[in-house]
Order: C-alpha cells, then structure tokens, then sequence
C-alpha cells in the first residue's frame, strides 16, 4: 500500500490499482470491468440515463483520466470514469514531517471511493452537466492505522460529494466564458494564460465546491506512469542482486515485483479496452485468456521443482514477474 501511494507522489498519475499478492489474473480484472460497462449487459433504461438528448455519452468522457491537485507534490484526487457513469477514484495527501514513535516515516492521508454519476444534461455545444447520484468511500473517515512505520489516515473524497453539481467543458470550450474558480484550479497544469482562447483538454468544474478537475489522455497518463514502474522494477532488481537478504525478505522482494508489473498490466489493459475498438478488444481478450492461462502453467511448473521448500514462493513470483513484463510490453504496441 505504502508503495502505491509513494508512485503517485511521485508521477501524479491516477491509476492506483488493487495490489493483491501476485496471484491475481488480468482476465479477472477483465471480466469484472466488463460486467460493470458493457453495454449489452445494460438494460434500456440504464443506457438512456447516461446518454444525453444529443448523443454525447460517458464513453466519450472514459477516454481521460482527471484530477483536481495542488500541484506537484502537494495534495491530489484522481478520477476514472466509466462509460457506464459510474466511477472511482482517491484523494491523497503527506506529510512526511507527522511523525510519532510508532510511525517514524510520518503520515499519509487517503480516500479511496467508489460511485455513480446521474444522466447527462447538455447546456450548450461544448458543456454538459450531471450530479453525483452516489458515492461510496472504502474507509470510514477519521479512522486510522500504522503500515510499515506510516500512519494513514482515512478521509472525505476532496472535490466530490454526494448531491455535487458537475460541468463537463470540452475541447473548444471558450475559456473567457468559463468560471474563475475553474479557471484557477487548470491554469497551472494545462498551461493555461491570457493568451489561450479555448481549452485543448476536458475540464470538469464542481459547482457546489468549486474544484476544477484537469482531464488527460489515457495512453499518457499510462507511459508517465510506466517510467515509474520501469525504476522500480530495477531498484527491487538492484536490491535483490546486490543486497544480502534471508530467503523469507527473497520471496517478499520477488512477490513486490511481481505485484509491480501485474499491476502495471492491468492498468495498461484497462486502458486499452477504453480505446481500441470493440472487435479488436475482442480478439484480444481471447488472446489474453490464452496467455494467462500459459503464463500461470510455466509459474506452476517452475514453483514445483521446489515443492515444500522455503524457495517455491519466490521461483513462482520471479517466474511471474519475468512472464508479465514481457506481456506488457508485448501489448504496448496497441497505444501506437
């Protein structure tokens, strides 16, 4: 967990995924996703109430991440839509000087939600408006606990409430025409001055608060994230080459990269079922189905030449991390 926070701090990208303990499988990721956004599972009524009159719909807002942040280094919420309305997202804040004696590497204030948002409303060419049906947080705030020497405390969801009136401004968008507030929130991140005319990116303005939420493209917010996933894969390799370490800190170290890299797949695969189009997903899926399936043979096969040893754990986990980064750089092709 601790580590996941630190990658955002670091690229300021939203994409915290689940970390499990290097066992879990994209075509499970896969299939939960597609049970939440297929639109062939939705009934009528459900896919109306996320369309508007004019034929602009959640999945053109699902192609971008957002957040809402202080800038870099400082406080940040990011926010995943899905083409069926819902979403989810965290808030995430440090202060590594908040220290106490049974958390010396100081304190790190999160939320992690989870909700839907109401139909979408055109006001005009370039803005849509919604309010935020539901929302629901996975930690009860004002709750606390200690990991690895860091104090986490459990917060609100900064920007979002249940009952929040939402604009969506598109790409054309006049800015002369768009909320100070808005305006103060994006300047900074999208380059924003005097001299532009239109924003070049989507924009989400919360009435009710006041928060202005930067949107990006998918596919880049992903390769600024992979830099990240690049460096720490070597220094976990670095340090597992290099530093002497009892065979339990091993099989941790190898389980650490293995949940680096599956993450990072997962991640990638939910990107690119946002953006390729349906028949090659499609294909893809059934290819991806085959793989896991391989991959998790080849784990197996090289666990049980140590059967009941201390080092079946960490063979599994090595052979899984060599398997899946190979994998996700196979499938990067697919951002081109």
């Amino acid at each position: 967990m601790k580590k996941r926070v630190l990658a955002c701090l670091l690229v300021g990208t939203m994409f915290l995924l689940a970390a499990g303990c290097g066992k879990k499988t994209t075509v499970e990721h896969e299939d939960e996703a597609s049970s939440t956004v297929s639109t062939e599972d939705t009934t009528e009524e459900e896919s109306t109430s996320n369309t508007s009159e004019e034929g602009f719909t959640y999945t053109d807002l699902a192609k971008y991440s957002y957040d809402y942040s202080s800038g870099a280094g400082g406080w940040a919420t990011y926010l995943n839509i899905n083409e069926d309305g819902t979403f989810s997202g965290d808030y995430h804040d440090s202060e590594m000087g908040d220290m106490g004696d049974d958390y010396p590497n100081g304190s790190v204030y999160l939320c992690k939600f989870t909700g839907s948002f109401d139909s979408l409303e055109k006001v005009d060419d370039t803005t849509y408006k919604t309010t935020v049906k539901e929302l629901s947080l996975e930690n009860e705030v004002d709750t606390e606990e200690i990991l690895d020497s860091v104090r986490y405390v459990y917060t609100s969801a900064n920007g979002l409430n249940e009952g929040d009136v939402l604009y969506f401004y598109l790409p054309g968008s006049k800015v002369a025409d768009l909320p100070e507030e808005f305006i103060n929130w994006v300047t900074m991140k999208a380059e924003l001055d005097e001299n532009t005319e239109e924003l070049s990116f989507v924009g989400i303005y919360n009435e009710s608060d006041g928060s202005g939420f930067s949107g990006y493209d998918l596919k880049t917010a992903y390769l600024t994230n992979f830099t990240y996933v690049e460096q720490q894969s070597e220094d976990l390799l670095y340090a597992l080459q290099h530093e002497d370490m009892s065979q339990t800190e091993y099989n941790t170290k190898y389980g650490d990269l293995y949940t680096l890299w599956d993450d990072d797949l997962n991640y990638l695969w939910s990107v690119l079922k946002a953006t390729l189009p349906e028949d090659e997903m499609a294909t893809l899926t059934k290819e991806e189905k085959a793989w896991i399936a391989e991959k998790e043979e080849k784990m197996n096969a090289e666990a049980e030449k140590y059967a009941g040893g201390s080092m079946e754990a960490m063979v599994y986990n090595q052979k899984g991390a060599e398997l899946t980064e190979t994998r996700v750089r196979e499938l990067q092709k697919y951002l081109d």
